[in-house]
């Protein structure tokens, strides 16, 4: 059986780290920039991940679970049967990271960037990044890849550490799930937990509904939304309650 898994933030804290780890996935993938439509992706996701880290409410967060995370990963240590290499390995990850975020870090890469500052102003535009509207990028995509991809790699770079520390805690958080089958009446199910952060909802992907979720930390509330008429009113469904450190 084929499954689709939706992915529910049950705090803002965690909302913004999903939106950054998408773009960060987006930017990723189309870095290369093969075809006008990854330049169009690469460019807009870019611009608006710096929007994003502008902000400063996922710095201090951010800097709490990796402190936490790395608290939890020193008592495990204590367990007989644990894998102590892997777990040097994660706090030494951690550690780069702690240090990455304690020093001041500017994201003001548009401001410096002639070519960035350009696009910028175009992209949001609709059908505003023709050729024609920014024959500056015209020209910077037909120089040598090699030349782009170091510059590429130029405007990237101060992004690693974040990228890499969000993914840790995701990462972790996800590992660390139990699934439970649940039963929807009539396509709606209601839960309790304690402390959750981040809710998954594994379906079969043949289903003809969507779940829509409504809730915070301690109770959430799971509405499935049929596509087309079912056969059933009742759907079953697996759901994971994750939460970092």
């Amino acid at each position: 059986m084929s499954v689709t898994v939706f992915e529910h933030p049950l705090n803002e804290k965690v909302r913004n780290y999903l939106r950054l780890e998408s773009h960060f996935r987006l930017i990723r993938d189309t870095k290369l920039l093969d075809s006008h439509s990854q330049q169009h992706v690469f460019f807009r996701s870019y611009f608006e991940l710096i929007e994003l880290l502008e902000r400063s409410d996922w710095r201090g967060d951010l800097v709490k679970d990796l402190e936490r995370q790395k608290k939890q990963l020193h008592s495990w240590k204590a367990h007989a049967q644990v894998d102590t290499q892997t777990i040097d390995q994660l706090l030494a990850q951690i550690n780069r990271h702690l240090a990455y975020l304690a020093k001041p870090h500017r994201f003001d890469m548009l401001k410096e960037d002639r070519l960035l500052s350009s696009v910028k102003q175009r992209i949001s535009l609709p059908g505003g990044c023709f050729a024609f509207d920014v024959p500056q990028l015209h020209h910077w995509l037909h120089q040598e890849r090699a030349y782009r991809d170091y510059q590429i790699s130029q405007w990237l770079e101060p992004l690693y550490e974040v990228e890499h520390a969000i993914e840790l805690l995701l990462g972790l958080a996800r590992q660390q799930k139990h699934p439970v089958q649940i039963l929807a009446l009539k396509g709606f199910y209601q839960g309790s937990v304690d402390d959750a952060e981040l809710l998954q909802i594994s379906i079969d992907s043949n289903l003809c509904a969507y779940p829509t979720v409504s809730g915070h930390k301690h109770r959430y509330a799971i509405k499935f939304v049929a596509t087309e008429p079912l056969q059933q009113e009742d759907i079953a469904c697996s759901i994971a309650c994750c939460k970092i450190a």
